[in-house]
């Protein structure tokens, strides 16, 4: 038997593997976190005010809009009880809202739509687009926001010959972090009118397989993407992930 080293494109697809996971693992685990707050909030409430469990999940979700906080920090109050991970990080309100936006979305582009007003516009971001990948290769653009009529037309359907970021990052399952717009040397087309702004690509998950790619763009370069930004980024493909996979 022949044993043969790994590529670099192995190691490569590897090491991503191996990073998804421990994010799905850590995602899982605050999921778990929050849902033990919120339902010992939920106990609370319940005794408090004498009223069902639904009573008491209604009045947490309108107790936590009108402060303004989400219902995870909200709990955590009522509870005296650090929210998982200690402080919430930077966004996770805007990344909250704008799960509750995308749960009454109802298509690909008002999931978009929710994704930049909410969280992504207040980064900066002028437009964000989703692909999901078709079985013959090629990707079909399934909303967007930002980008116009005119400019979604043309990236509607990306044939599986033709080598765009969307592409690469279904195709190679990676994040793509451009500050200042793409690398020297790289002519591929892009949506939008913002070639020289920054760029971000996130894969789209579902069960561990890799079905679509998440684009954002920005105006004007951003310098570099911060850890909390990028945290951030991914937390709003994870929010878009799981709508996709509801719908």
């Amino acid at each position: 038997m022949i044993v043969t080293e790994p590529s670099g494109a192995d190691l490569v697809r590897l090491t991503a593997l191996v990073a998804r996971q421990r994010r799905e693992l850590d995602r899982l685990r605050s999921q778990a976190a929050r849902r033990s707050i919120v339902d010992l909030a939920r106990g609370m409430l319940m005794e408090q005010l004498g009223c069902t469990p639904a009573e008491a999940q209604r009045q947490l979700a309108r107790l936590a809009r009108e402060s303004g906080i989400s219902a995870t920090e909200l709990a955590a109050q009522i509870t005296r009880r650090e929210p998982p991970g200690g402080a919430p990080e930077p966004g996770a309100h805007q990344v909250s809202m704008a799960g509750a936006a995308v749960e009454t979305a109802a298509s690909g582009s008002a999931v978009a739509s929710a994704l930049l007003s909410e969280a992504l516009a207040p980064l900066g971001a002028a437009a964000v687009a989703i692909w999901l990948t078709e079985p013959d290769g090629g990707m079909a653009l399934i909303g967007e926001a930002g980008l116009g009529n005119h400019e979604a037309s043309r990236w509607r359907r990306l044939h599986p010959d033709m080598d765009s970021l969307p592409q690469q990052v279904a195709r190679d399952g990676l994040e793509i972090w451009w500050p200042a717009g793409s690398p020297a040397g790289d002519d591929r087309p892009l949506p939008g009118r913002w070639r020289d702004g920054a760029w971000a690509g996130l894969p789209l998950h579902d069960a561990g397989a890799t079905l679509g790619a998440v684009v954002i763009c920005w105006p004007e370069p951003v310098g570099e993407f911060a850890a909390p930004v990028r945290r951030q980024l991914v937390a709003v493909a994870d929010v878009a992930d799981r709508q996709l996979a509801l719908g």
